[in-house]
């Protein structure tokens, strides 16, 4: 079962590769990750604890901790959980007969100010606590999980705030740039045009990158869509 956020535009679902290295190692679980791109980027870590490979939010990460960093001079925690993952329907259902009332201890806290109407009919804000319970939980409770890490530029962008980073504009701009290297290395020409410089391949044409030998030559302005409908172009 390929679980994945719909938030991520990048998303490649039912990856060949991914579903390959699943098969090749045996595994229960498979974790798709990516570098980081900087110490306070807001994504959970692939970690382990007590033993166990879990998610630590990045709420709960002291600072001091995340910007540690190896000899190499990376992040020594950076392996960003993107919510890409492939369960083994056997652990799912050994989970479900098994393990699943233990997940009551594994709640996450989160403080909120909710609004809300007090005895006086008066709005006003209530500190309240919130809790979640994430499905990584679940990987504590597996012994065969292993993590692939992908290149984020063809693989992560995550549409998160209205604007800025991780943006509408900004998952556009990165889907644009990837699909439009996938134009170039099959030889087209994609001019740019700064006023809409979009580049978008439907994944009908081209799931990532393969097929595109008959745009070779071609010369494109963006903004570029391609795409197939009803057996045409």
């Amino acid at each position: 079962m390929h679980v994945f956020g719909v938030d991520n535009v990048l998303n490649k679902a039912l990856d060949p590769l991914f579903l390959g290295h699943m098969h090749e190692k045996h595994l229960e679980l498979g974790v798709k990750v990516v570098a980081k791109a900087n110490a306070a980027e807001s994504v959970g870590l692939l970690v382990r604890e007590d033993g166990k490979v879990t998610v630590a939010e990045y709420s709960k990460v002291p600072v001091s901790i995340a910007q540690q960093t190896s000899d190499r001079g990376t992040l020594l925690f950076n392996h960003g959980n993107i919510c890409n993952q492939i369960f083994s329907v056997a652990f799912l259902q050994r989970l479900c007969t098994e393990c699943l009332p233990l997940f009551s201890t594994r709640y996450n806290t989160a403080d909120k100010n909710i609004e809300g109407i007090d005895t006086t009919g008066a709005k006003r804000q209530f500190p309240c606590v919130k809790f979640e319970l994430f499905y990584f939980e679940a990987f504590r409770f597996t012994e065969a999980v292993g993590a692939l890490e992908v290149d984020r530029a063809s693989e992560f962008a995550p549409v998160k705030n209205a604007e800025g980073v991780d943006s509408p504009d900004s998952a556009r701009k990165i889907m644009s740039t990837l699909h439009q290297s996938w134009l170039q290395k099959c030889l087209a020409e994609v001019q740019l045009t700064p006023s809409d410089p979009r580049c978008e391949i439907s994944s009908l044409v081209s799931y990532e990158g393969e097929n595109l030998g008959e745009f070779g030559g071609m010369k494109f302005t963006q903004p570029v869509y391609l795409f197939y409908s009803s057996g045409t172009r």
